[in-house]
């Protein structure tokens, strides 16, 4: 039985290597306040098909704001280490380059969707329209491996945590 897993483990790196050897993935730093640009913190992952010009696909985990709390009560719990509720965004940015990092952060497509349930919907929306089969997977290996453990904190299980975890679960860096 062991054995069996571990053949089906093996068969799937496999797979998921020739599927994404054509595929380009990195951590994209940006400040969490604006004011403060030097205050590089939040990571997200960007994810394209090499030498495409088509755009790219944004993977972030960020924290998300129930309807019964504010902002700002959110931000505090986070500041105090507590855990909140955070969610995976997956956003398609069209017509940026892979390296094109103010292009990305400047999209009408990368803003953030106040309303927690019509920001999951825009993941399952664009997750839905993602046609290259190697991106697909990649970003499925990813949320596979995330165990649906959406809590985060400020200091451990946040967004550099997750794109650390992403890029060793596909393996390409």
């Amino acid at each position: 039985m062991q054995l069996n897993i571990l053949y089906r483990t093996l068969i799937s790196f496999i797979f998921i290597g020739y599927m994404t050897s054509s595929i380009n993935i990195r951590i994209m730093k940006f400040p969490i306040i604006p004011i403060f640009p030097t205050c590089v913190k939040h990571h997200y992952l960007v994810i394209s098909k090499t030498n495409s010009s088509d755009g790219v696909y944004v993977v972030d985990y960020s924290p998300i704001t129930p309807m019964n709390e504010t902002v700002l009560k959110t931000r505090i719990n986070l500041l105090l280490g507590n855990p909140v509720p955070a969610e995976i965004r997956i956003r398609f940015i069209r017509d940026a380059k892979f390296n094109e990092d103010q292009k990305i952060l400047k999209s009408d497509d990368f803003l953030d969707v106040p309303n927690p349930d019509l920001s999951l919907a825009k993941t399952e929306q664009v997750f839905k329209e993602i046609k290259d089969e190697g991106i697909k997977m990649t970003i499925c290996t990813i949320l596979h491996k995330c165990n649906n453990n959406y809590q985060m904190r400020l200091y451990k299980y946040n967004c550099q945590d997750f794109c650390k975890h992403a890029l060793d679960t596909v393996a390409l860096k």
